[in-house]
């Protein structure tokens, strides 16, 4: 093959061609498969945080009031384990199958508190 200017392309040119082809090809097909790996890891997540806020609350209810508490507490305390970085205690575990999950939550700072009188 000649190119316009009258000199052969050699192996190359050919070589550019073709990698020029190949990357207007391929970089938005990689662009568009990170794009879809980072939104599906986005969305499992998110699926994940609404199984363990769905897990405390039932956690949080009364395990005597309910026929099924037994089940939705195990499949709740499984919830949790499965994905926590660090394992409930077995004592724990023991503990939230057979009450109610308390959780203490801070109590609000003052808003306005009293001025402290000047010397």
């Amino acid at each position: 093959m000649r190119e316009t200017d009258g000199r052969v392309k050699d192996a190359w040119d050919k070589a550019e061609i073709m990698a020029k082809t190949l990357g207007a090809v391929l970089l938005p097909l990689i662009t568009l498969w990170i794009a879809y790996m980072l939104n599906a890891s986005i969305q499992d997540r998110a699926s994940r945080v609404r199984m363990v806020e769905l897990a405390v609350e039932i956690l949080k209810s009364d395990p005597n009031t309910s026929t099924n508490a037994n089940y939705m507490r195990g499949w709740a305390l499984e919830v949790l384990q499965k994905n926590s970085e660090v394992p409930l205690p077995k004592e724990a575990v023991t503990a939230l199958r057979i009450s109610p999950l308390e959780l203490i939550l801070p109590l609000p700072t003052q808003v306005n508190p009293r001025p402290v009188p000047v010397k």
